[in-house]
C-alpha cells in the first residue's frame, strides 16, 4: 500500500509541474537612427564616348545615390540644338533650347546602370563641350 501511496504522490507532484506557465512574453524594440554622408555620383564604364556621325554612344552609367528623395541627372549642352534628343535607358528625352536639361529624373535612392546615347539633330557639336551632372533631390548631410 505505501508503494501505491508514493506512486501516486509521484504523480501529482510531476502533473503540477508540466502544466504550462501562463507568463507574459517580454517585448523590447530598439530604434537605431543615424545620419550618413549624402553621397551621390555618376560615371560611365568605358573610357571614351564613341561618335559615329550625329551619333554619341557614352555607354552605360554607373550610377549611385544614397539620398532618400532621389536624384536628377542633367545633361551641360551647347544652347540651340535644334531636334537634338538623348536616349537613356531606352527613353527618349528632347533636349532643352538653353544649356542643360534633366534627362533623368529618379524618386529614391539607387544603384544602377543605363546607357545613354546623345542624337545632336542638326547641330555638330565638340564632345568637350557635352558634360553630365547628378543633383541629389532634398537634405545634403
Amino acid at each position: 500500500m505505501k508503494a501505491f501511496k508514493a506512486a501516486a504522490l509521484v504523480s501529482i507532484v510531476t502533473g503540477m509541474s508540466s502544466s504550462p506557465a501562463h507568463a507574459e512574453t517580454a517585448r523590447s524594440e530598439i530604434t537605431i537612427r543615424g545620419v550618413v554622408p549624402t553621397i551621390c555620383r555618376v560615371d560611365f564604364g568605358q573610357s571614351a564616348p564613341r561618335a559615329e556621325g550625329r551619333t554619341i554612344d557614352f555607354g552605360l552609367t554607373r550610377e549611385f545615390c544614397n539620398q532618400g528623395g532621389g536624384y536628377r541627372l542633367v545633361l551641360r549642352h551647347p544652347a540651340g540644338m535644334l531636334n537634338a534628343s538623348v536616349s537613356v535607358g531606352g527613353a527618349t528625352v528632347v533636349l532643352s533650347p538653353g544649356t542643360e536639361t534633366v534627362i533623368l529624373d529618379v524618386s529614391g535612392p539607387e544603384i544602377t546602370s543605363r546607357s545613354v546615347t546623345l542624337r545632336t539633330g542638326n547641330s555638330s557639336i565638340a564632345l568637350e563641350s557635352v558634360s553630365f551632372r547628378v543633383e541629389p533631390k532634398g537634405a545634403i548631410y
